[in-house]
């Protein structure tokens, strides 16, 4: 089971990570306030009445759960020196997998705040996280805790160090193209590095396909009518 931490802010920035069980649970007028508005009142009203908050965050762990159960599946059977998660939001996957995987390090990497508060495919992300909440919750859920670095890409240089896996799950190329992360993936990447993302289908991706340069497909985890989560593995050499 995770643990949750008693702040409003995180579980609101993670209902705007993970829409469909506060959609489920009758959230969806509260949602589209945000949408329309960039409000948040209304989702927090929403989560402090009755058992929603409770109701919510116990779908959440569920769907997470199984998700990381599969790619747990996909991915064991070697440790990872280091790892970094783009657009990781709350990090509960992350966490999830650091007690799934042999994991050393894990590096968060996420733009945390934006003006704009778009939800579908944009040229550019959109960010609600906060990082040093998200590392506190990977500290709090995971014993023994695997060495956690965060980094804000508007604020400061990303790290050049060899990486043996990436996590983009709901971020990179499906909510904004793999642009401006796919030089600095090829580039840091480890021979037989494996990188996992969800690809938004139908949607011009340049940086998409800068990756497809270095990386082979091994594996379509699971496909939607919108999108493919998918790993891929750097070439030798």
């Amino acid at each position: 089971m995770l643990t949750f931490p008693d702040d409003p802010e995180f579980i609101c920035d993670l209902v705007l990570q993970r829409t469909g069980p506060f959609i489920e649970l009758g959230g969806k007028s509260a949602l589209a306030t945000w949408f329309n508005l960039g409000d948040r009142s209304d989702i927090q009203s929403f989560l402090n009445s009755g058992s929603n908050r409770r109701q919510y965050l116990s779908l959440v762990s569920e769907k997470l759960e199984q998700e990381a159960a599969e790619l747990a599946h996909v991915l064991e059977g070697r440790a990872y020196r280091r790892v970094v998660s783009i657009g990781p939001g709350c990090a509960l996957i992350e966490t999830l997998l650091c007690r799934h995987l042999d994991i050393d390090e894990i590096l968060l990497v996420d733009i945390e705040e934006t003006a704009t508060h778009q939800h579908g495919y944009s040229s550019a992300p959109s960010g609600y996280a906060r990082l040093t909440a998200s590392q506190a919750f990977i500290q709090s859920n995971c014993a023994p805790t695997p060495t956690i670095e965060t980094c804000n890409p508007t604020r400061q240089a990303l790290p050049q160090e060899g990486v043996d896996l990436y996590l983009s799950l709901l971020s990179m190329g499906f909510h904004y193209p793999c642009d401006d992360y796919a030089a600095y993936i090829c580039e840091n990447a480890n021979a037989g590095a494996n990188l996992v993302l969800d690809k938004k289908l139908g949607v011009m991706d340049p940086g998409f396909g800068r990756l497809l340069g270095h990386f082979q497909l091994n594996d379509i985890i699971h496909t939607r009518p919108v999108k493919l989560r998918t790993r891929l593995t750097k070439h030798d050499g």
